[in-house]
């Protein structure tokens, strides 16, 4: 587990000294703030990883199955209907997002946190098949060898990237390790993921996902605010659509929450 997790941060942080290296410091300020949002929104998403680990552990050791592989399925669930539309949005509202973390003179980095935002849904599936399947199993080793390669992947796409694309290449070869190490993991898992992909609910995310964009989109078009107001308002719209599609279609996993909460309240 610690040579898993020192290979994780060794190749979180080696984009940017790589970077400063090869491109200097200009461009390690454009690929400071395209990541600060996804650095963000991503520790959100692993701390559902982090809260989950020791219940699952729990259910294994006392070979409650049933119960590990229902709380793992909606582990799934939230995870996609959390990181897809957010994901999404940030990529649609990435000048905004620059101009508000570094101003016009930033601009830049637009294309650059448009590319790192996809590793939300990326990483935060990874989080699924490493800290949720493959380390409650014990199978430590599975999990190592998938960030050992994601790391050397980085390493090589970084010193080949960089020198002609400076912080957008960083970005590709970050999204393209996170995505083999993902693909790594998935492979090692592949038997306890078959059964707990809810279909119907990745669906309904993707399309709520693509009604929220283009509503924006739209409004987007229409309107021409201040980036501080324009985010709060696409926010509001982006955000308000896609629940309201989810409630449309009653995504199940929503009308539980929803459930548990007028219970709550009573």
């Amino acid at each position: 587990l610690f040579s898993s997790f020192l290979a994780v941060n060794v190749y979180n942080n080696l984009d940017t000294i790589m970077l400063g290296f090869i491109k200097g410091d200009i461009e390690v300020g454009y690929y400071s703030i395209a990541s600060k949002t996804k650095i963000l929104l991503l520790s959100a998403v692993n701390a559902i990883s982090a809260v989950l680990l020791p219940r699952l552990s729990n259910y294994l050791s006392n070979n409650d199955k049933s119960t590990y592989y229902k709380t793992l399925k909606k582990s799934v669930s939230v995870i996609f209907i959390i990181t897809i539309p957010v994901s999404s949005f940030f990529i649609v509202e990435a000048h905004d997002t620059i101009s508000i973390l570094g101003g016009e003179d930033f601009e830049q980095a637009v294309l650059c946190m448009q590319l790192l935002m996809p590793i939300l849904i990326i990483s935060g599936f990874s989080n699924v098949t490493g800290n949720q399947i493959l380390i409650p199993q014990g199978r430590d080793s599975c999990f190592l060898k998938a960030v050992t390669i994601g790391a050397v992947a980085d390493i090589i796409l970084n010193g080949v990237l960089m020198p002609k694309y400076g912080c957008n290449g960083a970005a590709v070869a970050t999204l393209m390790a996170e995505l083999l190490q993902m693909s790594t993991q998935v492979y090692y898992a592949k038997e306890e993921i078959k059964g707990n992909l809810q279909w119907s609910t990745i669906w309904k995310v993707l399309l709520g996902t693509g009604i929220a964009i283009a509503t924006t989109s739209y409004l987007n078009y229409i309107t021409a605010f201040d980036f501080i107001l324009n985010i709060i308002l696409c926010g509001a719209v982006y955000f308000g659509s896609f629940a309201m599609f989810m409630l449309i279609v009653k995504e199940p996993l929503l009308m539980e929450l929803l459930s548990s909460f007028h219970i709550s309240k009573r």
